[in-house]
């Protein structure tokens, strides 16, 4: 490991900031934390609505020394702009975090020498990024937003779904043509992208900044020591997890699995989360006669999908354009081998040794080779116990925390020399 640059100051920009929720939130205290604990002073600019959770936090945990080295900024939004509602009223908040962010952030480097700023979240490159109007060199992400589900896929979505699609990947397109863009790419030191995909959104003449690594990581705490068992005759049990959105593929993996079920296979499907699709799943698993082999658990805090996943076998993933997925890490930090969708997050935070990767073909394709996946694991417990290893092996080495720190400071400060 290299020597650490310490006490140097770090300025962190991170819309979601919680260390009790997962995803966007989790992504921002868990980058602000392990920047602290790199060795950095480290001051992170996010809004107030976190600031109960953060404070509960350290009276909770006795860490003097990192409560002496991670500072808050809160942004307070107007209440007025809390009463607009769905997506419009998230990036309406959004861009007056991300203004604010930048009269902060001029204020601050008025008192402060920062050796970087750095944009954490939200974790997408077509959303506004405004820290390159400050002096400090910028670090961009890792950041996604150029994901697409495939066309073979999308044909089947439903209109209003298709539509969805569409003006995701026009918002993507106007994006890579803005100002704002181009000046962030301009300015950045480095710009660090969750999938290869996002890649190709990044003009050609600023290539050499661009480094593919993904957003999340996990704290040494949270990977399991050992892969569960699976005992004789027990049920093969498979999780899946996620708000269930359209592009989330859920009702493949239902397919998939019911199959087996249909064929007198002794599996169980769990599923933790809901959303506006929840209820087509549930119909969809009536009709095929899912029975009470798969089970609907609804949205569960997070210490009990942790507790869950120490209970399963095998994890089912089937997004299509996921930029991240803290779900499929979080099962490979609990021992379970992985099957999911080669592409987005899940294709880049696994390998062979550890998952089968299913190739977005046809709709009938996808759902054989997921039932084939899934059979494959319930047949051969010797090889789910080895996939299982790999995942805890691969998480270690890539995503713990330290670990993923280690690799972006690596290549941060090779290019601030």
């Amino acid at each position: 490991m290299q020597q650490k640059e310490y006490k140097k100051n770090v300025l962190i920009s991170a819309f979601n900031c919680s260390p009790y929720a997962g995803s966007e939130q989790y992504l921002g205290w868990s980058s602000a934390v392990a920047t602290a604990n790199y060795g950095y002073r480290t001051y992170v600019l996010t809004i107030d609505k976190t600031k109960q959770e953060i404070e509960k936090w350290f009276e909770e945990h006795d860490d003097t020394r990192l409560k002496d080295d991670l500072s808050f900024v809160y942004v307070s939004i107007p209440n007025t702009l809390w009463k607009i509602k769905g997506r419009i009223g998230m990036l309406v908040r959004y861009r007056y975090f991300q203004k604010q962010c930048v009269i902060l952030g001029k204020e601050l480097e008025k008192k402060i020498e920062f050796y970087y700023c750095h944009h954490v979240s939200w974790a997408s490159f077509v959303q506004k990024i405004e820290l390159y109007k400050l002096n400090a060199p910028l670090i961009i992400g890792p950041v996604g937003g150029g994901e697409k589900t495939p066309q073979s896929v999308e044909k089947g979505f439903e209109k209003k779904d298709r539509l969805k699609e569409c003006v995701r990947n026009l918002v993507a397109k106007m994006a890579t043509h803005s100002n704002w863009f181009n000046s962030c790419c301009k300015k950045a030191t480095v710009i660090f992208v969750t999938t290869e995909e996002t890649k190709k959104l990044i003009p050609c003449k600023y290539s050499e900044k661009v480094v593919v690594n993904q957003a999340i990581s996990i704290s040494a705490d949270e990977i399991s020591l050992k892969v569960s068992d699976r005992k004789n005759h027990e049920p093969l049990k498979v999780l899946m997890a996620g708000r269930s959105l359209y592009w989330k593929g859920f009702d493949f993996a239902i397919k998939a699995v019911g199959e087996l079920i249909g064929e007198g296979k002794n599996i169980e499907l769990h599923y933790y989360g809901s959303g506006p699709e929840l209820d087509k799943l549930q119909k969809l698993a009536n009709l095929i006669g899912g029975g009470g082999q798969i089970v609907f658990h609804g949205n569960v805090k997070r210490e009990e999908l942790q507790k869950a996943y120490g209970e399963m076998h095998v994890c089912l993933n089937t997004s299509f354009h996921d930029s991240g997925c803290l779900v499929v890490l979080e099962a490979m930090a609990h021992g379970l081998p992985i099957i999911c969708i080669n592409a987005g997050g899940p294709g880049v935070l696994t390998d062979t040794t550890n998952a089968f990767k299913v190739d977005a073909s046809s709709s009938e394709e996808i759902v054989n080779d997921l039932k084939n996946s899934v059979y494959r694991i319930y047949i051969d417990e010797e090889t789910r116990k080895k996939m299982a290893e790999a995942s805890l092996v691969r998480v270690r080495k890539y995503y713990e925390n330290e670990a993923k720190m280690e690799i972006l400071q690596t290549k941060i400060q090779s290019k601030l020399r």
